[in-house]
């Protein structure tokens, strides 16, 4: 029997409203627009998280339905190191431009 290795990766998506950046750097070094809504997501955080600096989202996907929700300015997606496991895929679709 084969066994299935977890596979890790690195996303660096920009949409026209939304931007998810997968990175080590500091969101200091990260170019974002000043207006922009900041979601922060963390693979140590613990679940029930807000998107906050201080309370960071746990999964990408919760990250993407909060992005979702805001119509009003930019958002952008600070998404700490570590690793994340995708149980159904992470799916972007129009909602997300």
């Amino acid at each position: 029997m084969k066994t299935l290795q977890p596979l890790l990766l690195s996303v660096s998506l920009v949409a026209c409203a939304s931007h998810v950046a997968m990175s080590q750097a500091s969101p200091a070094q990260l170019s974002q627009p000043s207006d922009a809504h900041v979601i922060h997501v963390s693979a140590a955080a613990s679940p029930g998280g807000d998107g906050s600096k201080a309370l960071p989202f746990q999964s990408l996907e919760d990250a993407r339905d909060a992005a979702r929700k805001i119509s009003d300015k930019p958002v952008t997606v600070l998404v700490g190191g570590g690793h994340y496991v995708f149980r159904n895929g992470l799916l972007f679709t129009m909602l997300d431009s």
